[in-house]
């Protein structure tokens, strides 16, 4: 049966109205970019973190992550730490920070490394304290976020804002 061309053209826009439709829910969520834990005990290690990058670390835990169904404790040794968060002069590569993980077993993270590159520093408290949440929202499951009052989005924020919270929530 032949249709009129106006008829196929309205049927293909609204064929595309409907993708975009579908499509809008998937684009406002920014989960699955990071490592997702396999449950929401979260056990932490500060590696070499001392004094300056410790307190921003807490900081991101506490005031970020930990009000959300996350539990994050503190652990004395790296044995049985989910993440690990480690700081150092890495050089020029580009990157403040990086969350790489080091035991994926196809579902979810099971240890990851987050390094924080002091090479461009010095940074300032607030600075500290965006990298650590940031990198934190990786090893957790998070992607980069479009909000600037995300410390996943553009710019410094330096904690997560009720979207980000619960992208978490809904996943733990």
């Amino acid at each position: 049966m032949n249709f009129p061309s106006w008829s196929r053209k309205r049927t293909a826009g609204l064929v595309a109205a409907s993708v975009v439709a579908i499509a809008l829910p998937a684009l406002a969520s920014h989960w699955g970019g990071g490592y997702k834990r396999p449950d929401a005990y979260v056990p932490i290690w500060y590696g070499s973190m001392l004094g300056e990058f410790q307190s921003a670390v807490s900081s991101a835990v506490n005031n970020s992550y930990n009000p959300t169904d996350l539990n994050m404790v503190a652990t004395g040794s790296p044995a049985g730490a989910e993440i690990q968060y480690v700081h150092g002069y890495y050089g020029d590569t580009g990157w403040y920070g990086v969350t790489t993980c080091q035991a994926w077993n196809g579902v979810y993270c099971g240890y990851a490394l987050v390094q924080l590159n002091r090479s461009y520093g010095p940074y300032t408290n607030a600075q500290k304290r965006h990298l650590a949440c940031h990198e934190t929202g990786h090893a957790v499951g998070l992607n980069h976020s479009p909000f600037s009052a995300s410390c996943l989005g553009p710019g410094w924020s330096e904690g997560t804002n009720g979207h980000d919270r619960d992208a978490i929530n809904s996943h733990y």
